[in-house]
């Protein structure tokens, strides 16, 4: 631990062995614990990401999606559920509680690039700079072939960016464990990053204002992060809090993103039976509508180091 805590973020960029041996032994860890019992409806990928055939429109706030409702937009077997609870308890159980000492610091934006998305952060990044961000960004190239002398060494130093190749920095070796695609670079690509608060930004997204300020607001100091609504209503099973062992309770607690009127209000004639009759996703425990854009997100990586691993 002693020779792990002197490794330092200019050392990750380079290679640093114990850096990579330290992350392989994490690798090591989830494959060792990969779901055994893969999900039909999953299965089938459309550019790293699974095609999904049944698209439900929940578009108004009255749209009560009950429990009955999330509980059948899937369909999960209880060998499925029963690998996956004792998988989820062993490895949560088993991830560093914290990041070692100097593996990240200071403030910056995380994008992922690569082929055409290397030009997509190029855009952003200006962008950054023209509504005053003075913060610098890391540009992480998912493979070696992303990497180009121009935009890496010439063009994005002269607007405070660098880029960060992925495989330099886990090891070519230990990617290869993983079938990596799609939204799956932004979890590594925040674990590459040598930013302890890092703010990811997908590689199409244009801020219209100066986002450098979230790294000093009241909000992120209180939480150490801060993430966006997306415009989906929330369909989260509830295995899913069975299997991640997060207690649900059987009151409203909010409507949506009402977290300030009192849910006496919300109640009808039609809905005196709560448990059914008011969406699950306002219930006590459960994460709220709307769902979470992936796309943006300010985290500080320290404090919630072992969240990043479980995202």
């Amino acid at each position: 631990m002693e020779k792990l805590n002197k490794v330092r973020s200019e050392d990750i960029i380079k290679g640093d062995v114990i850096f990579q041996n330290y992350f392989a032994e994490i690798f090591e860890l989830l494959k060792r614990n990969k779901m055994n019992y893969p999900v039909k409806e999953r299965l089938t990928l459309k550019n790293g990401k699974p095609k999904i055939e049944n698209v439900l429109f929940y578009a108004q706030t009255y749209d009560r999606i009950s429990e009955n409702d999330v509980s059948h937009f899937m369909s999960f077997t209880p060998q499925l559920i029963n690998d996956l609870s004792l998988k989820h308890e062993y490895v949560t159980s088993n991830l560093p509680q914290e990041v070692p000492k100097g593996f990240y610091k200071g403030n910056g934006y995380v994008i992922v690039g690569g082929g055409k998305y290397s030009w997509f952060a190029l855009l952003g990044i200006e962008t950054l700079r023209k509504v005053g961000s003075k913060l610098p960004v890391e540009v992480i190239l998912p493979d070696t072939e992303d990497y180009e002398f121009e935009f890496c060494d010439q063009i994005l130093p002269s607007l405070n960016a660098r880029c960060v190749e992925m495989n330099t920095v886990f090891g070519k070796q230990n990617l290869k464990r993983f079938d990596i695609a799609g939204y799956q670079y932004k979890s590594f690509a925040l674990l590459a990053s040598t930013f302890e608060n890092a703010y990811l930004l997908d590689s199409d997204t244009f801020p219209v204002n100066n986002p450098d300020d979230l790294f000093e607001s009241d909000l992120y100091k209180n939480y150490h992060m801060i993430t966006f609504p997306d415009f989906w209503r929330r369909t989260t099973s509830p295995l899913y809090y069975k299997i991640a062992g997060i207690p649900v309770g059987d009151k409203q607690v909010r409507h949506l993103n009402d977290f300030w009127t009192n849910p006496k209000y919300y109640w009808t004639k039609d809905n005196e039976v709560p448990y059914h009759g008011f969406p699950y996703h306002d219930r006590e425990g459960t994460l709220p509508d709307w769902t979470t854009e992936s796309g943006e997100m300010l985290i500080n990586k320290n404090f919630h180091y072992k969240t990043l691993w479980c995202w």
